[in-house]
Order: C-alpha cells, then sequence, then structure tokens
C-alpha cells in the first residue's frame, strides 16, 4: 500500500532528522543520535529493531527484491541513515562517533 509505505518513509526520515540534530548538538543528546542510528541500522540489515518491524520479504522476494514492496523496508531505513549523516554542521568527530557505535 502506498500509504502505508510513505508513512514509514516519512517516520524514518524523521527519525533521520532527530538524530542529526542530536548529534550536531553533542553532549548528552550524543546518546539520543547514537540510539536513532543504531535503530536505522538494525531495521536496514535485520528488517526490524524495537521501534520498528517490517514484514520480511518472501523467498520469491529475495530473488527478485526491486519487484517486491517488502524489501522497502531494508532500503528506506539505510536512506534515512545515510542522510543521517549526509548533514553538513555540528562537530569534526560526530559522524565518526556514530558509525563507530553502528
Amino acid at each position: 500500500d502506498h500509504a502505508c509505505t510513505a508513512n514509514a518513509e516519512a517516520a524514518l526520515n524523521f527519525m533521520a532528522l532527530l538524530g542529526s540534530a542530536a548529534a550536531c548538538r553533542g553532549g548528552r543528546c550524543s546518546q539520543t543520535a547514537d540510539e536513532i542510528a543504531s535503530c536505522l541500522v538494525q531495521v536496514a540489515c535485520n528488517g526490524s529493531s524495537s521501534a520498528f518491524a517490517f514484514k520480511s520479504p518472501g523467498s520469491e522476494a529475495q530473488q527478485h527484491p526491486i519487484l517486491d514492496p517488502a524489501s522497502l523496508a531494508f532500503v528506506l531505513p539505510a536512506a534515512a541513515f545515510g542522510s543521517m549523516l549526509s548533514v553538513k554542521n555540528g562537530g569534526p568527530f560526530w559522524r565518526q562517533r556514530i558509525i563507530h557505535k553502528t
């Protein structure tokens, strides 16, 4: 369903926005950024985390992942994590810390 996919994408992008803002702020907010990054990476790799659980693609979908909307469970969080890392502001080492934590 397109509306469901759009809502999931919006939620993941919002998480990435919050994570990058927390990372740029630093200090105690860094912990929030670490948890958001970890969640996005878990969903991108496993299709689920403590915050999200997507339907895993079936065996047919794994052979042709681009044709199955369930494959978006891996693509959307990876894209959100990438957008989180693409923010230009913040200290010089927050990206290194986030990548190391995930």
